[in-house]
């Protein structure tokens, strides 16, 4: 009698979605342009937002700046919101280095192109710089965290994947818009077309 061995199941490869182009693309007119300028090579803007991240840290020490009430009143070190901004890129750059299920268009630079950007300016104010800050921790955890999810729930066809595609989509698309704007504001537009990204 034939001993019979199971045959291990293949789960097929999903058909691969740039989802932030695809958020690009339900921007206004307006918020795409602040895009033009970016670089599409993904590890140099990371490599650039670690650098700049890390002379942010440096800036604080020599300005005083250590302190901070967040939203909810609490204190927050001002340094430490930093090192997790550098967290997450350290975690993104792991992932590209290894070429992991990235595309290879450029478009999933588009949110560190903004965060370089924005980490190179200069601001005299602590609660401007504060509330800055804070933005891009959201912005670079949201980015770093849904690169895994893509990766672990959107590489192969499953029931879920087109709402959870269109999920993240959505989420990518206000991610663009929140940093589109902010950048927007700090090259010279006035709050109230800024102020929109913020709620």
């Amino acid at each position: 009698m034939a001993s019979t061995t199971p045959t291990p199941m293949r789960t097929k490869e999903a058909v691969k979605v740039d989802l932030w182009k695809q958020a690009l693309a339900t921007l206004n007119a307006e918020d795409q342009k602040q895009y033009e300028d970016c670089s599409s090579s993904m590890l140099d803007v990371l490599k650039q937002v670690q650098e700049t991240t890390e002379s942010k840290k440096q800036d604080c020490v020599s300005k005083g700046w250590e302190v901070y009430r967040n939203k909810q009143g609490e204190e927050v070190k001002l340094r430490h919101v930093l090192e997790k901004v550098s967290v997450w890129v350290k975690g993104i750059i792991n992932i590209v280095d290894v070429g992991v299920f990235f595309d290879q268009s450029g478009h999933a630079a588009l949110p560190w192109g903004i965060v370089k950007y924005l980490t190179t300016i200069g601001i005299s104010d602590i609660d401007v710089f504060s509330s800055l800050v804070e933005g891009i921790e959201s912005s670079a955890s949201l980015v770093a965290r849904y690169v895994i999810v893509e990766k672990l729930y959107l590489h192969y066809e499953c029931e879920a994947a087109p709402g959870l595609q269109e999920a993240i989509g959505n989420l990518y698309a206000n991610i663009l818009t929140y940093l589109a704007r902010v950048k927007a504001y700090f090259t010279g537009s006035t709050w109230s077309k800024c102020s929109t990204a913020f709620n």
